[in-house]
């Protein structure tokens, strides 16, 4: 009896690197991928992120990195950097932006979640005059699932036409999974707004609304303004 149970229990705790994620958590890990995409392109816009200013949870240090202490959503970093890739930074916050909002070339975000995710993404604009539009995106984010830890990588550049204070336009790129252990097989084609899973073959293509705002920034407006 005792060996029938300590098998029950092995197999729950081995399942999922045995047999691969289902396919709701599959398509949950995906969209949480998506997400943190969206999150990562608004945060990078120096003029929409005035609620920022406001907040005692934003530290600035003198080197131009920027972080928010903010335990549910986990640690965020960013810092931007002009065309030749120099840091930019300013005597405070406020300097910083207004300097990043004149000379910003590209933008460098990290997010940690020691329970969900992590992620490093650069996040580039075409026309630095204009930084709320043609952005492009790459790098890799990291879903938790469990003890397990699955990579996505932008295989082709994202591409986000727009960023309003309503929506946040994806309009191009590839993401997709390189787990290993996992057989997590995921790509997300924001050109077609559709996710594809292999973890369950006979499941359909799934499409996703790449014009939503992020969650997550509404929730660290809410968060930051208590």
């Amino acid at each position: 009896m005792k060996k029938l149970l300590l098998l029950t229990v092995l197999t729950v705790l081995f399942s999922g690197t045995a047999f691969g994620l289902t396919y709701p958590q599959a398509q949950a890990n995906a969209m949480n991928c998506v997400e943190l995409v969206k999150f990562s392109a608004e945060l990078s816009s120096p003029t929409m992120n005035d609620f920022l200013l406001k907040s005692n949870k934003v530290v600035f240090d003198k080197n131009g990195s920027i972080y928010i202490i903010e335990k549910s959503l986990g640690d965020i970093k960013f810092r931007y950097f002009d065309k030749n890739k120099k840091a930019i930074s300013g005597k405070n916050l406020r300097e910083a932006y207004d300097n990043a909002a004149k000379n910003a070339a590209f933008v460098e975000v990290e997010l940690t979640h020691r329970l969900l995710y992590s992620a490093k993404l650069t996040v580039a604009y075409t026309n630095p005059a204009e930084k709320h539009k043609d952005l492009t995106i790459e790098g890799t984010v990291m879903v938790k699932s469990g003890k397990d830890e699955i990579p996505y990588r932008i295989s082709e550049k994202i591409l986000v036409k727009e960023i309003t204070p309503s929506g946040t336009l994806l309009v191009g790129g590839v993401l997709k999974s390189e787990g290993k252990l996992f057989k997590d097989i995921i790509t997300i084609d924001f050109s077609k707004n559709v996710l594809n899973s292999t973890v369950d073959k006979a499941k359909p293509i799934d499409a996703f609304n790449s014009q939503k705002r992020s969650q997550k920034i509404d929730n660290l407006k809410f968060m930051l303004a208590r």
